[in-house]
């Protein structure tokens, strides 16, 4: 099987294939050797060499979003179709937005407030789990689009922050 893999507006190619009990996963040039695997609803458990991973996922039509050590991932399914096509939306430098579909449960900023990088900007809750959404860049919040309670969808931007200017902070 062959997908697509876009992460911070990168897309790389996945390939999957059995071998004896498990399966060897192709990332760009280099393959990993994956066994144990578990699948539960929306929670895979495995191990690549000797380290155990767990990934925790939801999927759409045409998606699968994946959380994976604090890291988001989306996967497309690859068709002759659409092969090399690039997936738009995903996170810009002065936005947060959504990983995946889910509910927003903490707003934790409004427009006018200061944030520095890595400040918590909002948690979106998906299959159970709670996604911390952190600043990109140190700015003023500019713009928030959503409020708690709200459902939102994968890649829609919750939160857009004004740059700093760093000759004003001096």
């Amino acid at each position: 099987m062959q997908y697509h893999l876009v992460h911070l507006n990168e897309v790389y190619d996945v390939g999957i294939r059995k071998e004896n009990d498990g399966f060897i996963v192709t990332i760009g040039d280099k393959e990993h050797e994956v066994s144990e695997l578990v699948a539960r609803e929306n929670y895979l458990t495995f191990k690549i060499g000797d380290h155990r991973q767990s990934v925790y996922f939801a999927q759409d039509n045409k998606k699968t979003y994946i959380s994976l050590d604090g890291e988001y991932y989306v996967v497309e399914m690859t068709s002759p179709a659409s092969s090399g096509s690039r997936v738009a939306g995903l996170q810009q430098e002065n936005s947060i937005a959504s990983p995946m579909p889910g509910l927003l449960v903490k707003l934790a900023v409004k427009i006018g407030d200061t944030v520095k990088v890595g400040d918590i900007l909002a948690i979106v809750e998906a299959m159970k789990m709670q996604n911390e959404l952190r600043s990109p860049i140190d700015g003023r919040v500019e713009t928030v689009n959503f409020k708690e309670g709200d459902q939102v969808d994968a890649f829609q931007t919750i939160v857009e922050i004004e740059a700093q200017n760093t000759q004003e902070a001096q």
